[in-house]
């Protein structure tokens, strides 16, 4: 894990040698944006010979409304496969976080 890295990397490599790698917002106390800090924002899965096989990415929105804190919440996630099909999900919110 690399947290001091901007964004912050980790990467997990299993027995069989494929890797997650997760990149994650680190952003410095008193920084715009702060409330996305420590959040992941992509995640890539690749196979023994180093190919892509999987990459999703993840949006996120603070809350302008219904949280105190204007907490984030996901915005969409976009999903990308070894064949470069991408599938995206956006999401819209009602009151109280409702989708």
């Amino acid at each position: 894990m690399h947290q001091d890295e901007s964004p912050s990397t980790d990467t997990v490599t299993a027995a069989d040698n494929t890797r997650r790698v997760q990149y994650a917002y680190n952003i410095p106390e008193g920084s715009p944006g702060r409330a996305n800090d420590g959040l992941v924002f992509k995640e890539e899965l690749y196979d023994a010979n180093n190919n892509l096989l999987h990459k999703t990415m993840f949006g996120w929105n603070p809350d302008p409304v219904v949280s105190f804190d204007r907490s984030p919440r996901p915005d969409y996630v976009e999903e990308t496969d070894e064949r470069s099909r991408v599938t995206r999900t956006e999401y819209t919110y009602g009151f109280y976080n409702s989708v």
